[in-house]
C-alpha cells in the first residue's frame, strides 16, 4: 500500500515539475501555451492526489471496521451472549432472564450503541457494514425476549436502537436482503413508531 502510494505521489510531483519547465520554456515564446501547459498539469496533478486520498480514506474506513469488528470479540461478555443468541436461532430454549445473561445483554448493548452511534454520525454507512455486523444487530434486537427485559421498558433509553432498527431494515429490504428473525422484529413493539421517527 506504501508503494503505490509514493508512486503516485513521484508522478503528481513530476507532473508539476514538467509542468512548471514548459511554464518556463513556452512563457518567452507563447503565453498561451504556457497557460496551457500549465493548466493540463494542475488538472493531472490535482486529480492523482484526489485519487490518492480517496484511496487512503477507503484504507482508513476498512482498517477502522476491523479494529470495530474486532473489538467485539474482546468482550467475553459479547462473546457468551452471541452463543445464546446463536442457540435461539438454532432452535434451543434459552433463558435470557437470569442474572448473568442481563449483565451480558448490557454488555452487547455498549457496543450496539457505539455501532449505532457510527452510523448515525455517518462514520459507517449500512452499505460497509451490513456483511459483518447485521447479524449481531438484529440478533439481540429482533429478540422478543429481550426487548421484554430491556429494550421496551427502557424504550427512551434506546431511542437510537428503533431509529437504526428502521433503517437498516428498509436498507436490506431495498437490496433485497433477507430480514434478520422477522418474526420477532422490534417493528412489532409498541414504542417502535413513536420511536423509530425521533431524534
Amino acid at each position: 500500500m506504501q508503494k503505490g502510494k509514493n508512486i503516485v505521489v513521484y508522478i503528481s510531483t513530476a507532473l508539476i515539475i514538467i509542468g512548471l519547465i514548459a511554464s518556463l520554456i513556452f512563457t518567452k515564446e507563447d503565453s498561451r501555451i504556457s497557460s496551457i501547459v500549465t493548466t493540463i498539469t494542475a488538472v493531472i496533478g490535482a486529480v492523482a492526489l484526489y485519487i490518492q486520498f480517496k484511496k487512503d480514506k477507503e484504507i482508513n474506513n476498512a482498517s477502522f471496521i476491523v479494529e470495530f469488528h474486532n473489538s467485539f470479540y474482546e468482550s467475553e461478555q459479547n462473546k457468551r451472549m452471541l452463543a445464546l443468541l446463536d442457540a435461539k436461532y438454532d432452535g434451543e430454549k434459552v433463558d435470557f432472564s437470569n442474572k448473568q445473561t442481563k449483565k451480558d445483554i448490557l454488555s452487547y448493548f455498549g457496543w450496539i450503541r457505539s455501532l449505532c452511534n457510527l452510523i448515525e454520525k455517518n462514520v459507517l454507512t449500512f452499505d460497509s457494514i451490513d456483511d459483518n455486523f447485521a447479524y449481531k444487530f438484529f440478533m439481540i434486537i429482533n429478540n422478543k425476549q429481550v426487548q421484554d427485559l430491556e429494550l421496551v421498558p427502557n424504550a427512551r433509553f434506546y431511542a437510537i436502537f428503533y431509529r437504526i432498527h428502521k433503517k437498516w431494515e428498509a436498507y436490506r429490504t431495498r437490496h433485497h436482503q433477507q430480514l434478520i428473525c422477522p418474526e420477532e422484529s422490534l417493528a412489532l413493539t409498541e414504542p417502535y413508531q413513536k420511536l423509530s421517527n425521533s431524534k
